[in-house]
């Protein structure tokens, strides 16, 4: 579960912004929405941000989606490689020069990890691991570029000979967990269990097969979860029935004529396993009534049928229900995406509701979604806004720091009126018509 997250010089964001979800010491209410770790720690199980267009927030959101994948990938980089995560602030001289920098805090076996990385286009700047066993830092490694690691005790095994295979634009803590370094491998496994879902890039699958991804993926699921799944689908009023997995009869098209976007999204062998090669299919199932709206019969559709949201809301809900079981983080970018408002609402309580969420999983979303903005659904200290400053650098902020806002009052109102800042200012464009502007000028 993640404590904090902080950035800087990436893209819209060139001094240090950090999310917290941690609490703060003087926001009292909805006690339900925080979870506590053997009476130590106090954690938020959930947090949105909200902002103008191109104000930043899904640069907040990309950064720890990139920054994971690349914890995940980094020990596959070849020499000359550019670094994926490295992409800093291009408005400053300075900046477009410096090292991109990502600090990331998380609780992994009720135990505290800071890790650090500082990297430039081709080479790793600077990379730590510190955690915190009763309570007390303990280093775990250090890498500073042109030194070599300093390595804390805790750390067994050949760990100079990788020290020597390691090249400049990889991770030392991946390219020791793919070599098996016990430590090591614990915490790149808690960060393989990141969901990371975009949902602006979930309409890719419509030219796979959305019936035989979810099919295949829910068929791997044992018997309780294929039920939450369908309690989720079938209670959100969306018209489905019942849920069926079927074999797969669909003749699916060539892997290599799928859009380019995929292979950048999306791990090819997930696709291949999950769709390719799937004997699986989910079908919905429909009521059929006569004309006095008697049901007489049923009928089964595949997911292709079904509405853009409600295909969505299928995959939202496999992944809602992994996080839950796994206890992991997950991270959405647009959540308003096709659903309707009051879906997205129940999703979101699900997320703060212990006796659903027993394991913690946490969920980190951006939205334009106003009607969200409640002090029903969020504590103070929960919302978070991104605003850019007259320089094109995006400051991150949440609502819990603003004086005077007290839980009472109505936070869209509020929001919406430009108190709280983070929204747009517009002007009603001025259109002309005919020859009143003469054509080059």
């Amino acid at each position: 579960m993640i404590l904090s997250f902080s950035l800087s010089n990436y893209r819209s964001i060139r001094d240090k912004a950090a999310l917290s979800l941690l609490p703060a010491k003087s926001v009292k209410e909805l006690p339900d929405n925080v979870f506590l770790v053997e009476d130590k720690f106090a954690v938020l199980r959930s947090s949105v941000i909200y902002g103008a267009n191109a104000s930043g927030k899904t640069n907040v959101i990309n950064a720890l989606v990139e920054f994971v994948q690349f914890i995940k990938n980094s020990s596959k980089n070849s020499l000359k490689d550019s670094i994926q995560i490295y992409d800093p602030f291009l408005l400053d001289k300075t900046s477009k020069k410096q090292p991109t920098e990502f600090e990331i805090i998380f609780l992994y076996n009720k135990i505290r990890y800071i890790y650090i990385v500082s990297c430039v286009k081709e080479n790793i700047v600077y990379e730590s691991l510190n955690y915190f066993p009763k309570g007390q830092n303990v280093l775990v490694f250090e890498r500073k570029e042109k030194n070599p690691i300093k390595f804390g005790s805790v750390l067994k095994g050949e760990k100079r000979s990788i020290e020597a295979r390691l090249l400049p634009n990889q991770l030392f803590l991946s390219k020791a967990a793919n070599e098996n370094l016990d430590f090591l491998v614990q915490i790149y496994t808690y960060f393989s269990n990141y969901n990371d879902n975009n949902l602006m890039v979930f309409s890719l699958f419509d030219n796979l097969s959305p019936s035989v991804f979810i099919g295949s993926l829910l068929q791997k699921k044992d018997e309780l979860f294929f039920k939450n799944f369908q309690q989720i689908i079938t209670s959100l009023d969306v018209g489905i029935n019942a849920l069926k997995i079927k074999k797969n009869q669909v003749n699916l098209p060539f892997f290599g004529m799928f859009p380019p976007e995929a292979g950048e999204l999306f791990n090819h062998e997930l696709i291949k396993e999950n769709v390719l090669n799937s004997p699986y299919e989910i079908v919905a199932v429909h009521k059929m009534y006569d004309n006095k709206t008697n049901t007489i019969d049923i009928k089964e559709f595949a997911l292709e049928k079904e509405s853009s949201g409600t295909r969505i809301l299928f995959i939202m809900a496999y992944y809602l229900l992994e996080a839950f079981e796994k206890g992991s983080v997950m991270i959405i970018d647009e959540f308003e995406k096709s659903l309707h408002p009051q879906i997205v609402r129940i999703l979101i309580q699900m997320f703060n509701n212990a006796d659903i969420n027993k394991n913690n999983a946490q969920l980190i979303f951006t939205t334009h979604n106003v009607s969200l903005l409640s002090n029903e659904l969020f504590r103070r200290d929960q919302i978070w806004f991104t605003e850019k400053d007259d320089s094109g650098n995006t400051e991150l902020y949440s609502l819990s720091q603003i004086d005077g806002v007290r839980k009472e009052i109505p936070y869209d109102k509020w929001y919406m009126s430009g108190r709280f800042g983070a929204t747009p200012i517009v002007q009603e464009p001025l259109i002309q018509y005919g020859n009143a502007i003469p054509k080059g000028e």
